[in-house]
């Protein structure tokens, strides 16, 4: 990711956290990484992300079919 971009996320902004995980889930600009959509998933989740709490309930769903 870019410089800036992990600054933002750096500074603990769960709507970028949840954006990251979103990336690295489709492989946009980065490679599919299921280790780091858990990683910013989990953070976000814990700032009270509505989105986040909603993807993560969903992608568990889908995989567990």
């Amino acid at each position: 990711m870019s410089a800036w971009w992990n600054t933002e996320v750096d500074q603990g902004d769960g709507e970028k956290e949840y954006l990251s995980a979103m990336k690295y889930y489709h492989g946009r600009d980065e490679r599919r990484d299921y280790a780091n959509v858990l990683r910013w998933l989990r953070l976000s989740v814990e700032k009270g992300n509505a989105a986040t709490e909603y993807a993560t309930g969903f992608m568990f769903r889908r995989e567990l079919k």
